[in-house]
């Protein structure tokens, strides 16, 4: 099982349910039916490809308490999801709504290692070959995962203090900066947090991820590492 640390955050449309398919969906197989639409869309986010094997419908329905045929009509019949080959099944809805993602991801991937190229470029160019090698031992040894997380985040007046912009943005500010004020982060943490969420928007992620760390009776032992990771990940 996925902890809360390896969950990933997809678009979900909150009228999908009106959707054409999904109605006829439910009028034939009741919420049980999509239920089971959102248990396969859900295990599609979690592979690497987006893809699922037919085969492992029966095992899928068993794990979570329905019957593989059942699980095997959602897949087959309302036109929710396309078979390749008779041997996997995928979303297009998924896939589409997964690559602003992925192109954010990749660009931030490269342009991470540009500045990485760029800054160790410029140290190794000052450094002799022995001054090279024990900064490079003592970094290895001190600088911590938390460290290498907020290396890049900026360092600014603490935006708790100010108000949100007034662009006509909903917002629940003072929910976010209630939550954060009973963090105890540093000001840095706060202003990433408070600038990737763009003050406390509402239907922002960041409320998914302080759910789960609200709703994580502890195990979540870095709250606001965690939120930084995650929103790192969008």
């Amino acid at each position: 099982m996925k902890t809360l640390k390896d969950a990933y955050y997809f678009p979900h449309d909150c009228n999908a349910k009106d959707d054409p398919k999904c109605v006829l969906l439910i009028e034939q197989l009741g919420l049980e039916g999509y239920g089971i639409f959102w248990v396969l869309v859900e295990t599609l986010r979690e592979q690497p490809d987006f893809k699922y094997p037919l085969k492992l419908v029966p095992a899928l329905a068993r794990r979570y308490n329905t019957t593989a045929e059942k699980m095997k009509t959602v897949v087959n019949v309302y036109d929710l999801f396309v078979i390749k080959d008779d041997t996997f099944f995928f979303s297009e809805s998924l896939n589409r709504r997964m690559q602003p993602y992925l192109e954010k991801k990749r660009a931030l991937s490269e342009a991470g290692k540009k500045g990485n190229q760029v800054r160790w470029g410029k140290n190794i160019a000052l450094q002799s070959g022995g001054d090279r090698e024990a900064i490079a031992n003592k970094t290895n040894k001190t600088k911590t995962k938390e460290t290498l997380l907020f290396e890049e985040v900026k360092e600014e007046e603490n935006l708790l203090k100010c108000d949100p912009p007034k662009d006509g943005v909903e917002r629940n500010w003072d929910g976010l900066k209630n939550f954060l004020s009973q963090m105890n982060g540093s000001p840095k943490e706060n202003n990433f947090i408070i600038e990737k969420s763009n003050f406390g928007e509402k239907g922002h992620p960041i409320w998914t991820f302080i759910f789960e760390v609200r709703n994580s009776n502890g195990k979540i032992h870095t709250p606001m590492a965690f939120l930084i990771s995650r929103l790192k990940e969008l």
